[in-house]
């Protein structure tokens, strides 16, 4: 018996089952590709966040410690608030940039066109030298018999202390030029920048002329403690770790640390924290402000905004020694921040041509802005107390109470505040 075999017909029925079998397998695996890939970034900016986060908030507790309050945060120069954009450039969201020379602008710390900066100062608690020799512009120090190095860069500050009359402690900021370390391994030759800053010669943290104007430098007991910068900011950097403008081709959004300090070239080192980040606002929490409780928080509240009523240039400087309950604590003196709101916004390493939307979420008193089309994004926020600018106690020196602010008749710093 001849064996039978398929009819056009059936050919054309099982091809066309075949195909529809074949097109739904297609499309599920490119289905179960695409849910990969979006859980993988989704996972990838969660942990960048968390990373970022981790760094930021364990640094922020930090602020203030061993330093006057005073000096724990830096709002930047009031002159001038205006959001800027680099000269010569139109560009979208992140295209605002700080990192010229007019980087000390209050406009920096708080816009709401491109991300916030944010910077404060801490101490060092691992880092004590005893000061062998105080000169105008220079310092030996005597490095310790045991325990860590002394590794000073350039750019470093020291918190240089002496041991006055009447049980009396004073202390001015100085700022590391160079090291010299190789002459005498028991002396370490330390250089220090003696150009004042404006307005005044005594400015923290060039303060190097009350080493030779104050008398109590010139002997006796004397000590320098590390003094640390942190200047959280967001770039555009390429696959060499080089700053770029934004949008530039191969470039990619990362958190920077930058720490004031320079390598051997002269070079101001940038330390890459978190991939991806592509927005960072900071809201500073005032409790006991009479005026506004949260800076940075809404349009209405932007920092030195005279429409807000923040004033970064109070003529009463809170200290240690001022009462919790003293109406100079009831002002926006960036001495009086209790807490710091940080919103980073993160979005994925790739772009994705199906997204079309290219709007950057709003956070804090940042809205909704045009970005980069193609990007997934996603907001996370947290809170950092600064309990060290709420104590009375400072951790050392062991201030005089007795000792008024204006033993010095300077901007320098005396026991007492």
């Amino acid at each position: 018996m001849r064996a039978r075999g398929f009819s056009l017909l059936e050919l054309l029925v099982a091809v066309a089952v075949s195909t529809i079998v074949v097109a739904a397998g297609v499309t599920l695996l490119l289905g179960t590709q695409q849910a990969f890939e979006s859980g993988k970034d989704e996972r990838a900016m969660q942990e960048a966040a968390r990373v970022a986060m981790d760094e930021v908030t364990a640094r922020l507790r930090t602020a203030g410690y061993g330093l006057e309050p005073t000096f724990a945060f830096d709002f930047g120069q009031a002159a001038t608030v205006m959001d800027r954009l680099p000269a010569g450039q139109t560009v979208r969201f992140g295209g605002y940039s700080c990192l010229a020379a007019n980087g000390g602008n209050v406009a920096c710390r708080d816009s709401i066109a491109g991300p916030d900066e944010l910077v404060f100062y801490a101490r060092d608690p691992d880092f004590a030298r005893n000061v062998s020799e105080v000169g105008v512009d220079s310092l030996t120090l005597t490095p310790p018999a045991s325990g860590r190095a002394t590794n000073l860069s350039p750019g470093q500050i020291l918190q240089v202390m002496c041991y006055g009359t009447a049980g009396q402690w004073l202390w001015a900021y100085v700022q590391v030029q160079s090291v010299d370390a190789t002459t005498n391994a028991a002396q370490i030759q330390v250089t220090l920048d003696s150009s004042p800053g404006p307005p005044n010669a005594n400015d923290f943290p060039v303060q190097s002329s009350l080493l030779a104007s104050q008398g109590c430098f010139a002997g006796g007991q004397r000590r320098a403690f590390k003094i640390d910068r942190y200047r959280y900011f967001v770039a555009a950097v390429d696959a060499g770790g080089t700053i770029q403008n934004w949008e530039t081709p191969g470039t990619r959004p990362y958190l920077m640390l930058d720490q004031g300090l320079q390598d051997a070239s002269g070079n101001t080192i940038f330390t890459p924290i978190a991939p991806d980040v592509e927005d960072m606002q900071v809201a500073y929490v005032f409790p006991q402000a009479s005026n506004v409780q949260l800076a940075g928080a809404t349009q209405t509240t932007r920092l030195a905004d005279s429409a807000s009523g923040i004033d970064l240039s109070a003529p009463q400087i809170p200290s240690f020694s001022t009462p919790t309950y003293d109406p100079i604590r009831l002002t926006n003196h960036p001495a009086n921040i209790r807490a710091v709101r940080v919103a980073l916004t993160l979005r994925t390493e790739r772009a994705d041509p199906k997204i079309a939307d290219a709007t950057v979420p709003a956070a804090l008193n940042r809205p909704d802005v045009a970005g980069e089309a193609g990007y997934r994004r996603m907001v996370f926020e947290t809170t950092a107390y600064t309990h060290n600018l709420e104590t009375r106690l400072p951790v050392f020196p062991a201030y005089d109470p007795s000792f008024t602010t204006t033993c010095l008749g300077t901007s320098g710093n005396c026991g007492g505040g």
